[in-house]
């Protein structure tokens, strides 16, 4: 049953609490893929972002693969190879100075270089976080959406995130206390699998110790890659 929703947005966060995985990394994947979508059909030829580009020096290392990966979802390479022409050229830049430079000048200008670009999808996926943050905090004063919250598949990062974002809810306070036993359980659970793994005690072994495996995995690093394969067989 689809979780309660006043808005279009709380739509997308219920579709995202059914998804498999961290609800924040799926609705952070989805909102970034629409993103990318609009550049690769409006905005490759804009002169404003096409500027705003180049201010930032480009786009990082993991939108770089987003753009050339939406773009071939699309049957073509064109968008992809003028916004990566685009941050090739404001990083060439970067590198020709340095190269050009002698002393500890070239030293500043390595420096300079080596900055990462400041990614116009890094910040609007940051301010997509943010908002995501906020507003299942704000969702957990509803008895429904609590539980839901309290048995989401968070990662760490994501987590503590909804963490900062405390309300002084009791529907949040019980699903952050759900969330504790839940890592607390999964803790429990890799200590099991350890403690089972010599030859004599394997047969000790539980489905749920060895699912904690990749479990943990996916809470300590987060399971965007999985969510954004997820997104793009569901477009």
């Amino acid at each position: 049953m689809p979780l309660p929703a006043r808005s279009a947005a709380d739509v997308r966060l219920s579709d995202a609490f059914e998804a498999t995985g961290c609800p924040v990394c799926t609705e952070v994947a989805r909102s970034d893929a629409v993103w990318l979508e609009s550049i690769l059909a409006e905005s490759v030829n804009d002169i404003g972002f096409r500027e705003e580009l180049d201010r930032a020096r480009g786009l990082c290392r993991h939108h770089v693969r987003r753009v050339l990966d939406a773009d071939q979802r699309r049957a073509g390479r064109l968008g992809a190879a003028i916004l990566l022409r685009a941050s090739l050229g404001a990083r060439l830049r970067d590198i020709e100075r340095a190269h050009a430079a002698r002393g500890w000048a070239r030293r500043r200008r390595a420096e300079d270089a080596a900055r990462p670009p400041a990614c116009p999808g890094c910040a609007r996926e940051a301010s997509t976080t943010s908002w995501v943050a906020g507003a299942i905090v704000r969702l957990a004063d509803d008895p429904v959406w609590a539980t839901a919250i309290g048995d989401a598949p968070f990662c760490l990062d994501h987590l503590v995130l909804l963490l900062r974002e405390r309300s002084a809810s009791g529907g949040w306070a019980a699903a952050e206390a759900r969330q504790l036993e839940r890592l607390r359980d999964l803790r429990d659970l890799l200590e099991g699998f350890a403690h089972t793994s010599s030859h004599d005690r394997r047969h000790l072994q539980t489905d749920g110790q060895r699912a904690a495996i990749d479990a943990a995995a996916d809470a300590l690093a987060g399971d965007t890659a999985r969510q954004r394969n997820t997104t793009r067989s569901n477009r």
